[in-house]
């Protein structure tokens, strides 16, 4: 029984000649398996970084060859988020489009590297283009570092949000306009599909981070966990940014996740399916956000400035801050469940409820018993 070919599994004829171990049955075969063999056979030249760079993206996984990172453009980047829009588009490069690593090596050595990589992708339809393609029109500096940013960033980003959920072009330099004329849900909806879509997680300064329930997480696991079902939707499954903005509005993403198939991992996060179907958020949501935004001016919702408090600060700022610190200290203790403090400022009892999670410090309790005190009816 004859040797099986290394690359595509037939019978093999011919042994490479550099190593005398691998089988090919062809030329052609050994010509197509060499960006990979290039690495076992035996040879006293050094290989390309483009090589490495191939192999990486085969594996879908950074290049760990520091003169492969410099090349290539992965030191100059910052955050994960642009490595991995990096590295995508090299897998699209290499995988996707079959080039050969000495073709990418020749474009680099002759400074047209940008160049080609257009060509490349500028001969599909523009509905076959990898996403990470126009992240890279964007950015072309990190692959060619004598080419400057020739855009805002945060431009940028609106631009490829705009073009992902497939604005019309024709309005794409005025869509803030478009976006404004949007219900209230449309517009959270866009938001959400913006920081997903460029991997920013959203965080209580966020304007949806309510709405969407990231306030119901308890840990950044959670948080993580609720970004990854997300993200399914989104951007993997492309779900039509009016298709999700209708069961946003209607109160209906629980149905939303079960027709894509994500609605199990919810059940990590119990609160959140309260919070996706009721019309009526409670006000401790609220708080919570308000609490622990790092913005130094948060808007303050009449209703929880009154079901926790806040009032009775009547303005003094040392008083405002030492019950945002308390209630952070509660929000962030493993057992400071925001469901039970709501039922607690309805019985007219938080100080004493804050004080069993987190052991007020007896030189504030006196204080923040005062302020604690709900005076009037709860709002929900």
């Amino acid at each position: 029984m004859g040797r099986p070919c290394t690359n595509c599994g037939n019978t093999a004829s011919k042994k490479c000649v550099g190593c005398e171990k691998t089988w090919y049955c062809d030329p052609e075969c050994q010509r197509k398996h060499w960006k990979h063999h290039i690495f076992d056979c035996n040879r006293n030249k050094p290989i390309p970084t483009s090589y490495h760079l191939c192999r990486a993206a085969y594996a879908h996984d950074l290049p760990n060859d520091p003169q492969t990172c410099k090349d290539y453009g992965f030191t100059r980047t910052v955050v994960f988020q642009e490595r991995s829009q990096l590295l995508g588009l090299y897998v699209a490069l290499f995988v996707q489009q079959e080039i050969e690593p000495k073709d990418v090596h020749r474009w680099r050595t002759r400074g047209i590297l940008v160049q080609e990589i257009k060509n490349v992708f500028e001969q599909l339809q523009s509905k076959n283009r990898p996403e990470c393609y126009s992240w890279f029109l964007d950015n072309q500096h990190f692959v060619d570092p004598s080419l400057k940013t020739i855009q805002d960033p945060a431009v940028a980003a609106m631009k490829r949000t705009w073009e992902t959920i497939g604005g019309d072009p024709s309005v794409s330099s005025g869509h803030w306009d478009v976006i404004l004329s949007w219900s209230a849900p449309k517009q959270e909806s866009f938001a959400l599909y913006h920081a997903l879509i460029h991997g920013w997680h959203p965080s209580p300064d966020f304007e949806a981070w309510i709405p969407f329930g990231f306030c119901a997480c308890r840990s950044e696991w959670q948080d993580h966990l609720l970004s990854r079902i997300y993200s399914k939707i989104v951007i993997f499954d492309k779900c039509p940014l009016d298709k999700f903005a209708s069961a946003h509005a209607s109160k209906s993403l629980l149905s939303l996740f079960r027709e894509y198939g994500v609605e199990a991992g919810l059940m990590a996060i119990p609160q959140i399916s309260e919070i996706l179907t009721n019309k009526e958020i409670a006000s401790v949501w609220h708080l919570k956000a308000y609490v622990l935004q790092e913005l130094e001016h948060q808007e303050m919702i009449a209703s929880f400035r009154i079901d926790y408090g806040i009032i009775n600060c009547q303005g003094v700022i040392q008083h405002i801050q030492l019950l945002k610190d308390t209630y952070k200290q509660f929000f962030k203790h493993p057992d400071g469940d925001p469901v039970e403090l709501h039922a607690a400022c309805m019985r007219g009892e938080i100080f004493a409820h804050v004080n069993a999670i987190i052991d007020i410090k007896k030189r504030d309790s006196k204080l923040l018993r005062r302020l604690m005190k709900n005076h009037y009816p709860l709002h929900g």
